[in-house]
């Protein structure tokens, strides 16, 4: 004690090294154990703390917040930057909170012990606003090349637990639950907080079939998601293990009797509503997963949109039709793409208009934009909502369409600020980012952005 850094090093002496035991020592081995004082000021886009050791040199650690001051030991050591894992919290941050899930936090600094699913739920929630902001910010200036991006502050959720209506179970000898933090271990599960009581309920019932299921502990499934709707009906699809004898018809008739709102597994449509619209949804097709939060997610993009009567829109990666239907209804001509949805089918449900094309985005926009050098197709607004990859196929397409605004849509600040560095050096301006708390206790952020036409 008393002397910072503190650099131990252990030496094992390799016991086979002339061809006999030397000792019961163990084999070859050297271990680093490097102990630093940092000073933690962000969160970086993992959910890893971010700070300065004493050298000036930036360290990554797990469950840290801005304004913390730890002993950190180094695990791994790059030219510009170190990971490590706090040891001894000298003085702790006012922006954090006791998170609730006792899955949550590492036992012995081990991160395979502790439940991946949530980053941040050592932060308050007001802290945790505000780290998303900076996520946002920081890839539009670092990745995106935005000085002064304007990027406005992070909508919150109206639930922080309880709030999402959808889940993946995972199955591993005996344990039922998530995923660890960096690994495939499963860690087993009672209960989870974030996700809605519902889906809780069929964790507990699945897993007391399943434990029931086979006198030696295997487990005839691999994993299965679980979702639920606005209207409380619940389904679930397995996917089960090859090579294991089990009788499907009358688990899902036991878990009928546990779960009386679920529904037919072969004919799995789910209803959802949104700001008095109703959407019909494949029961594992894309649907925002926070029901409490989706309404204003949607009112900030059509507020975005500007949407006009009589204007053209073209809704790309349009799903089910979420934004596409509501476009149509505040009276614009709406033309929907994806490889799968139901765009028009739920405008109809509306008693509305659209038009669907079944397809990949990037393969149509190429062929609107040659047939737009004719002047014989053009779009008002083009509105994106892609998956978390982006959507850099389509930039150079949409380029040449020109539409006088672009809202994008995004779950990924990375790939938002990539695709909006291109646009921009296409001869778009960004106007407005707003990132929308979608996944309260994790690292990810939704965001709108919205572009003119320089």
């Amino acid at each position: 004690q008393g002397f910072s850094p503190i650099n131990l090093k252990i030496i094992r002496v390799n016991p086979c090294r002339f061809g006999r035991p030397l000792g019961r020592i163990g084999e070859a081995a050297v271990f680093h154990f490097n102990l630093m004082q940092v000073t933690f000021h962000t969160i970086a886009a993992g959910g890893d703390g971010v700070g300065r050791d004493e050298n000036g040199r930036t360290v990554f650690a797990p469950y840290a917040a801005p304004g913390d001051v730890a002993q950190v030991k180094i695990v791994e050591e790059r030219k510009n930057f170190a990971r490590g894992h706090i040891l001894d919290l000298q003085s702790a941050s006012p922006q954090r909170s006791a998170p609730p899930c006792p899955y949550f936090v590492a036992r012995r600094g081990d991160e395979t012990t502790a439940c991946g699913g949530c980053q941040i739920q050592h932060l308050s929630y007001a802290a945790q606003l505000d780290a998303k902001r900076a996520l946002v910010g920081s890839a539009l200036a670092h990745i995106g090349g935005f000085e002064n991006a304007p990027v406005e502050s992070c909508v919150p959720s109206p639930l922080t637990f309880a709030y999402r209506n959808k889940a993946q179970f995972f199955v591993e000898n005996g344990a039922i639950g998530f995923h660890a933090r960096h690994t495939h271990k499963v860690i087993d599960i009672a209960r989870c907080p974030i996700l809605m009581e519902p889906l809780n309920q069929a964790l507990a019932a699945v897993r007391e079939l399943f434990n029931g299921a086979n006198a030696n502990g295997a487990s005839p499934a691999r994993s299965f998601e679980v979702r639920v709707d606005s209207h409380g009906a619940i389904a679930l699809r397995v996917a089960w293990e090859n090579g294991i004898a089990f009788d499907r018809k009358p688990f899902f008739a036991a878990l009928r009797e546990r779960l009386p709102s679920l529904v037919d597994p072969h004919q799995a449509i789910l209803e959802e509503e949104v700001s008095g619209l109703k959407f019909r949804v494949g029961a594992f097709d894309f649907f925002q997963v926070n029901p409490s939060l989706t309404p204003r997610l949607v009112e900030t993009t059509l507020e975005l949109c500007v949407p006009r009567t009589g204007q053209r829109a073209l809704d790309l990666y349009c799903g089910s039709g979420l934004f596409g239907v509501s476009l149509a209804r505040a009276g614009m001509d709406v033309t929907g793409v994806d490889k799968h949805g139901g765009l028009d089918a739920n405008a109809r449900l509306n008693d509305l208009s659209a038009k669907f094309l079944r397809g990949e985005a990037g393969r149509f926009l190429r062929r609107i934009a040659e047939q737009n050098e004719a002047k014989t197709a053009r779009y008002d607004l083009v509105l994106l909502d892609p998956p978390r990859a982006g959507a850099a196929d389509c930039i150079e397409p949409l380029a040449r369409l020109r539409p006088a605004r672009i809202v994008y849509v995004s779950c990924d600040p990375a790939t938002l600020a990539r695709d909006l560095k291109a646009l921009v050096a296409q001869g778009y301006v960004l106007k407005r980012a707003v990132p929308h708390d979608m996944f309260p206790q994790t690292a990810h952020v939704e965001s709108v952005a919205m572009l003119e036409c320089r």
